[in-house]
């Protein structure tokens, strides 16, 4: 009976797999949670074939020297072996390095290329570890055991050279796009219960597979009931630091210390008692989070936490493991040295191996994907889905608007858009020349007659050189040479919108040439000449927005090795923009903090768009004959690595949707004309100016306080000339 417990315990391994996979699942962006997916499973496949062909042997046969497992006769013949003598726990205990290698590459790493890592991670280096701390059914001359090495749980073996392997290919691929500085203080990713579900299996599927080791029920409770406490009292730790700290811990550094917390006790859980088990646990749980914090400080991108929880939880336990135990024979001092030598042993020979062995295939193959495919998402980009909650609908209408671009060249759409756009602004200034007869030939004051007709010329110039800018501006964008580099969906994007922002000053020139020759009164003659310039001017200026947009996505169009100082700009600035808002009638407050200099990485012209545009989407928003306020506000931020820029207004709310437009205007395809593309523009093209300028934007808007807009940039660092 106690046998076929044991079975059953050690079949709950497969907690552990799955627990990782759910934990990255809710951990990355929609775009590449199917990648994400794919790529831990095809890790755990590959480590039980590595395992099966090559470690086990390299684990578990006699040992040459203390070093390594070999077996003269042929590599894998103890892998025949392998089900009869090898307990499953240990197993899936292997699958851990592999897996958090993999994780590690989630967003920005190659498919193919990293899975040649792991299989040699899961083959060569693990196996090698095991060999020296890990006790095997065959023999026990590993270098450490020997010593007095003391892992009877993996906590060091699996838990922290795993992380170690993980941090050294994190420091290879590199961070995410856009995670440091503009993310770094909050977690990515787009499922939070995803996350807390895996966590938890997780921590109970450690609890059972720790448990099974012992031959006594009593011990077997004993130990899954301390596993527990640790990750519970982990999560207590960080939930204490939360409330005091709140601008270093978020809440889901409560899964990560717990997390932590259990696989500091999997070390000792039988042996200890519940109070020694949850001082433990939040010792881990507070290692887990100073050491999350220690790598946002260094920039080193830990997909998941998995690697601070898993260095910080195997690391403290494996240290204090010979304190909890019972006492051995020899000196207590002896053995913590012991142990502590076989930490770093083993720190060292998974972090230096996983790190040549990456750098290699990096220098040879590439590690990281495109640029272009990091944006899109790698789900995309590799298997062509998408993993989004609405999956049927998005991958149709997805697959429909590619189609459509393929299927219509933007030629053609280019020349559809002038065709029309020249024969409404031919015959208008016809009819406007042919009013300027009328007026010249019936005005009963000759004078005021030539006046009319001057004004009425002046408009007519107006309105043919904001249909030249249009139609410049439209072959811009939708000329097949401009296009190319944009991809099919910002062309797409592209001309939906132009549709939609070209569809009033269509109607409006419509109506002018309708109702032009039936005018009895000269006034208004002049007046809808000077309206149609009006129009045809607002048309060239959002079209142009349309334009920097696709622009701002061309790699290198913004550059970042530009310093500007945005004090200096904002004032020269502000002189525009006050004379926009006395235009406007719309009071107009600007508020610079007293310091010398503002100066940050950022090309001057996207910054200097940004300001003038911040600033007219506000106005925008603005009920008209309210007077209510806008603020700019340009100050430091409180760490002083900072600066931040807030457009803040008391205008109407932005809707939820128009929200989603703003941060993901390409998810928006299809819906431009239902979200009022006009009003939210110039924030669009804000948020793109913002991030081509390695800055962070944020927006909120609620019914009653209005619209803030915040951008968050980084302070350049200054040379020593500067700073004297």
């Amino acid at each position: 009976m106690l046998e076929l417990i044991q079975f059953f315990m050690s079949i709950v391994g497969i907690a552990i797999p799955l627990g990782l996979l759910l934990i990255m699942a809710g951990r990355v962006r929609y775009r590449n949670e199917l990648d994400t997916l794919v790529r831990i499973t095809s890790a755990f496949g590959i480590t039980i074939a590595a395992f099966w062909l090559i470690g086990h042997s390299l684990f578990a046969s006699p040992s040459f020297a203390g070093v390594i497992g070999w077996n003269w006769g042929g590599i894998d013949t103890y892998a025949s072996n392998l089900t009869d003598s090898l307990n499953l726990r240990t197993v899936f205990l292997f699958t851990i390095p592999a897996i958090l290698v993999s994780a590690t590459m989630a967003e920005r790493g190659k498919w193919m290329i990293g899975n040649l890592l792991v299989a040699f991670v899961a083959a060569f280096i693990f196996p090698v570890i095991a060999h020296w701390g890990w006790q095997n059914d065959h023999n026990s001359e590993g270098w450490l055991i020997t010593r007095g090495f003391m892992d009877t749980g993996g906590a060091v073996v699996f838990f922290a050279a795993a992380g170690f392997a993980a941090l050294a290919t994190s420091l290879v691929v590199g961070p995410r796009m856009m995670r440091f500085p503009d993310q770094s203080t909050r977690p990515r990713g787009h499922s939070p219960s995803f996350s807390f579900v895996g966590v938890m299996i997780l921590i109970l599927g450690l609890a059972i597979m720790t448990a099974g080791q012992h031959s006594e029920t009593s011990q077997m409770s004993h130990a899954f009931l301390n596993v527990v406490i640790g990750a519970t009292f982990a999560g207590a730790a960080a939930l204490g630091f939360l409330i005091m700290w709140p601008d270093r811990v978020n809440a889901m550094d409560l899964l990560n210390a717990s997390l932590a917390g259990g696989i500091a006790l999997i070390a000792f859980s039988s042996q200890v008692t519940p109070a020694s088990a949850a001082l433990v646990g939040m010792l881990a749980g507070a290692f887990a989070i100073a050491l999350r914090n220690i790598f946002i400080h260094l920039e080193i991108d830990d997909v998941g936490d998995l690697i601070a929880s898993a260095i910080a939880g195997g690391v403290l336990g494996g240290a204090i493991a010979p304190i909890m135990l019972p006492a051995e024979n020899g000196n207590l001092l002896d053995i913590l040295l012991v142990q502590w030598l076989g930490i770093a042993a083993i720190g060292l020979w998974s972090f230096l191996s996983v790190w040549v062995v990456a750098k290699s295939l990096d220098q040879i193959f590439g590690l990281r994907v495109e640029a272009a495919d990091e944006v899109r998402g790698l789900s995309f980009a590799n298997f062509a889905m998408q993993s989004e909650p609405d999956y049927i609908i998005s991958y149709m209408s997805h697959n429909a608007l590619l189609g459509s671009v393929l299927q219509k060249d933007s030629a053609e759409e280019l020349d559809r858009f002038s065709t029309e756009l020249s024969n409404k602004i031919v015959t208008l200034r016809n009819e406007i020349r042919r009013a300027v007869n009328r007026i010249q030939s019936t005005a009963p004051d000759a004078k005021a007659g030539a006046a009319m007709a001057a004004r009425m010329r002046m408009a007519d110039d107006t309105l043919r050189v904001n249909a030249e800018d249009v139609l410049l501006l439209l072959e811009h964008i939708l000329c097949r040479e401009n296009s190319a580099p944009y991809g099919p969906e910002i062309r797409t994007w592209a001309m939906e919108a132009i549709d939609v922002l070209l569809g009033p000053t269509m109607a409006d020139l419509t109506q002018y040439i309708r109702h032009m020759p039936l005018q009895a009164e000269l006034d208004e003659l002049e007046a809808m000449a000077t309206g149609a310039a009006d129009s045809v001017a607002r048309c060239a200026h959002q079209i142009e927005m349309v334009a920097d947009f696709c622009d701002a996505n061309k790699d290198g169009f913004f550059t970042r090795d530009r310093r500007c100082d945005l004090k200096a700009l904002l004032q020269e600035k502000s002189k525009l923009l006050l004379a926009s808002a006395d235009i406007r009638n719309c009071p107009l407050q600007v508020d610079i903090a007293q310091s010398r200099q503002m100066v940050i990485n950022g090309d001057l012209k996207a910054l200097s768009r940004m300001l003038t545009l911040s600033a007219e989407g506000a106005f925008n928003r603005l009920a008209k004959g309210r007077n209510d306020p806008v603020r700019l506000e340009l100050r430091e931020h409180m760490n002083g690595d900072h600066i931040l820029f807030e457009c803040i207004d008391t205008g109407s709310a932005l809707s939820a949707r128009q929200i989603r437009a703003i941060t993901d205007p390409l998810g928006a395809s299809g819906l431009l004309s239902q979200i009022g593309l006009v009003q939210i523009l110039p924030l669009i093209l804000t948020t793109r100016l913002v991030e081509a300028s390695g800055g962070e934007f944020t927006l909120s808007s609620e019914h009653g306080l209005g619209t803030l807009m915040q951008a968050r940039f980084r302070k350049a660092l200054q040379s020593k000339y500067e700073a004297a």
